[in-house]
């Protein structure tokens, strides 16, 4: 101990302690007076799970790259948000027949339907299936230390790049527009254009909807890329009795690529349960067939063993269901407002639109006070319980006692 001030600082260290109470403090308690020094703690860390490489990167550089990559990662929101919005527009049927080598459109029905249905939901479905792998890229660039860290910084960026490339850029693009040109002239119908306008994007949501739910549900049974590397990889470039042990492990479930995707197709069906009920089908069907399929993946094909981030992706997963109910009672707000001329009743209406949203924002505000403080660490109390009888570590305690 006295001679630690004459060692060299290091960019990362690991620590460990004797008891979990001990742990659970130190990780709670301010380290350091110095900016960046020792501020970045992780508690129960699973050594399979640590990138030892970025463990060197300092911490002024890790938060400068933080900067880089976040400015990359807008850049990269506003660069999508023009490809799918061109893509939207270049698959439609108008667009395309308008160009000679695309004249035999005209006049042809079947062709035309499935341009008109499929084809954009098609290009959107797979402009979003390479996100992932993008934004995976960055955030390990950005230095984060462990892999469950960079898993749970996804679920949030993914879902709201989603949210704002395929729910408000590209399903709405079209309403939106036809809003804004029809306001210029009549303004005082904003309301009304709204409530008419706003539901002629659900065949977009249903067609989408739909696509994910065969096509995705199809490709998550049938685990092609996995299965052909299952049978190569230990063939090809497993040269060692290791390497060949981590090649025929079973795969990982991407949580971080799979979640924000199910949030967003709650966000659509709950935001549109009123405004087109028909919705709400196909989502029962995307869910459904989602169920029965990861019900027969996680007891025989995934290997969830490395995933070990305590329990923090499900406070994330409520939030963005939160997201889906603010903006599906702004959505009913809206809706009351444009029929304010049927009277009293109407008022009424408006009156319990506006008061489910107060009611929200009130549930909100409860479970950021009550649940949230406790979920990045285990409150000292309870880690000294736990010490003494372990057998607590089993029980959920009882946060209003």
């Amino acid at each position: 101990a006295n001679n630690m001030d004459s060692m060299e600082r290091q960019s990362s260290a690991l620590v460990m302690f004797n008891q979990q109470v001990g742990a659970h403090m130190a990780a709670q308690t301010v380290l350091d007076y110095r900016p960046f020094s020792m501020g970045q703690v992780t508690a129960g860390v699973n050594p399979d799970d640590i990138i030892w490489s970025n463990l060197e990167i300092s911490p002024w550089s890790r938060r400068i790259r933080g900067y880089v990559t976040f400015a990359i990662t807008v850049g990269l929101t506003l660069l999508w948000t023009i490809i799918a919005a061109a893509l939207s527009s270049l698959v439609q049927v108008k667009s395309l027949a308008n160009f000679e080598a695309f004249k035999w459109l005209r006049g042809n029905s079947v062709v035309l339907g499935i341009f008109s249905g499929v084809v954009p939901s098609f290009v959107l479905a797979l402009l979003m299936s390479v996100l992932p792998y993008i934004l995976r890229l960055l955030l390990y660039i950005e230095g984060t230390t462990t892999r469950s860290q960079i898993k749970l910084r996804m679920l949030h960026r993914l879902f709201f790049f989603q949210t704002w490339n395929v729910y408000l850029v590209t399903i709405f693009s079209s309403s939106i527009f036809q809003i804004a040109v029809k306001s210029v002239s009549e303004p005082g119908k904003i309301v009304e254009l709204i409530q008419t306008q706003v539901p002629q994007s659900a065949t977009n949501i249903l067609t989408y909807v739909l696509l994910l739910a065969f096509i995705g549900a199809a490709k998550e049974i049938v685990q092609g890329v996995p299965l052909a590397l299952r049978y190569l990889v230990p063939k090809l470039f497993a040269k060692t009795p290791r390497m060949m042990l981590k090649a025929e492990q079973p795969q990982n479930f991407k949580w971080e690529a799979a979640i924000p995707t199910h949030s967003l197709i709650f966000l659509m069906g709950f935001s549109y349960s009123f405004i087109a009920p028909i919705v709400n089908w196909f989502v029962m069907v995307y869910f459904g067939l989602f169920y029965l399929i990861y019900r027969y993946q996680f007891l025989y094909v995934y290997n969830d063993s490395t995933w070990a981030t305590g329990g923090l992706s499900f406070p994330k997963s409520i939030k963005q269901i939160l997201v889906g109910i603010y903006i599906s009672e702004v959505y009913l707000l809206l809706m009351m407002v444009a029929k304010l001329h049927a009277g009293v009743n109407a008022i009424m209406r408006i009156v319990v639109a506006a008061g489910l949203i107060a009611v929200t924002v009130g549930a909100h505000l409860y479970i950021n006070e009550v649940y949230m403080p406790a979920i990045n660490h285990l409150p000292v109390k309870r880690a000294a319980d736990v010490e003494r009888t372990p057998a607590l570590a089993r029980e959920f305690p009882d946060v209003l006692d």
